[in-house]
């Protein structure tokens, strides 16, 4: 197999790790290179109306939203420690929540309570509990997405 392809926007040959994944492309690539895909992007800014497009969805349908917010909720839920009902989990767990507010007035950057070991991971979930949680920024929560990864804090 191949390991370079040609971009059929700039017409250069390069390695397939310069072209995005996408199971429907040729050798499992998108037609364009990543730099020409993200010079296109950039011609195409968001609406300014973007959030307000987004709120009219939500509100035209929202039972996805509902169900995925109802879906978090029970896996929380059913990974809370139903033998440790102490004073001190919830204590500190209010007090991860209260360090999170604090940061992102500080900083401006928006911050989030990650779970280190993911609530609904696919090899392994962890639990809702203190030692589990840490803050980080929202950009690096979202990044690491529902894995097990180690972002150093």
């Amino acid at each position: 197999m191949s390991c370079h392809k040609k971009c059929t926007k700039c017409g250069e040959v390069k390695l397939l790790t310069d072209f995005h994944k996408r199971s429907e492309g040729q050798l499992g690539r998108t037609s364009h290179c990543k730099v020409c895909r993200n010079a296109y992007r950039m011609t195409r800014p968001r609406s300014a109306n973007y959030r307000k497009t987004n709120l009219e969805s939500y509100y035209r349908n929202p039972d996805p939203y509902r169900k995925a917010r109802a879906k978090r909720r029970a896996a929380e839920l059913q990974r809370a420690v139903q033998w440790d009902d102490s004073e001190w989990q919830e204590f500190a767990i209010a007090e991860i929540y209260e360090c999170r507010r604090l940061r992102t007035e500080a900083t401006g950057v928006p911050h989030e309570v990650d779970h280190i070991v993911p609530l609904q991971g696919t090899l392994v979930s962890g639990l809702h509990r203190a030692e589990n949680l840490r803050v980080v920024t929202q950009y690096e929560n979202r990044s690491k997405g529902n894995a097990l990864k180690h972002i150093p804090t």
